[in-house]
């Protein structure tokens, strides 16, 4: 008996020996890329765009593009082109208001969704809407407001659009029907239009409990000086190696 103990009891001690010291798999976290302000200019548009959407497409990587309707509503066909084509390889487009303006109300300098009416904040998302439709040929489901800044309007204006269900970075508290995502200190850019990976890496190694990581940037601000786009790259890369999935608000609440 003992002679077929042997053989089998050797075999269970390399089996369970060679299982230890296989790495443990994780998932990594999810991340929305929640790029704004992709509007005409140049040409096409500003070469911070085309270089983060050259390198994302390189790599594989999902991201958004936050449109602005007054922004881009005279621009040539090329500039709708790149945008149906970003949509096409799986970016999310997305709802970001109709001028990313400061109006002027009873002489106070105020934001598109913050300090302005119904009326005004409901006439601008449905511009937007209406020309992504015409342009792109397609129905908006996301909005992020200009600056992150809204009011008590804003809930009500986006309640009578119900292709919209998703709001990007809604302030805690806000009373909606709509899917939130909101913000986080774990971020792109530090302060607002500059990427900083040692800042980044700080605040995600301090919020690893949360559920999905919506980073805000501004790729128009990457270019000059280059070393901007050099450190958002390296976010993005560090999110890679740890195993991150990118998605799209629509794909995160599949």
């Amino acid at each position: 008996m003992r002679r077929f103990l042997l053989p089998i009891a050797t075999f269970l001690l390399l089996f369970f020996a060679c299982q230890a010291k296989e790495p443990a798999t994780t998932e990594g976290p999810e991340v929305i890329l929640k790029l704004d302000d992709a509007w005409y200019e140049d040409g096409l548009l500003h070469p911070g765009w085309l270089q983060t959407f050259d390198y994302l497409n390189e790599r594989d990587i999902t991201a958004t593009i936050g449109i602005v309707g007054e922004r881009m509503q005279d621009a040539p066909p090329a500039y709708y082109d790149w945008l149906r084509d970003q949509a096409d390889r799986g970016h999310e487009i997305w709802n970001h208001g109709w001028c990313h303006c400061k109006p002027t109300v009873n002489g106070e300098e105020v934001r598109e969704f913050r300090g302005t009416s119904y009326d005004y904040q409901l006439s601008h998302l449905q511009q937007t809407q209406q020309l992504a439709k015409e342009k792109l040929g397609l129905e908006l489901t996301t909005f992020g407001a200009p600056y992150n800044a809204v009011g008590s309007n804003t809930s009500r204006a986006l309640a009578q659009l119900p292709e919209i269900g998703i709001w990007l970075y809604p302030p805690a508290g806000t009373s909606t029907e709509l899917k939130a995502l909101p913000r986080t200190p774990v971020n792109i850019e530090y302060p607002v239009h500059q990427p900083d990976f040692a800042s980044f890496l700080k605040h995600y190694q301090e919020n690893q409990d949360e559920p999905v990581f919506v980073i805000q940037g501004h790729p128009r601000s990457w270019v000059e000086p280059e070393s901007r786009m050099v450190e958002f790259q390296k976010i993005v890369e560090f999110l890679v190696e740890e195993g991150a999935d990118f998605v799209t608000p629509a794909e995160y609440f599949e």
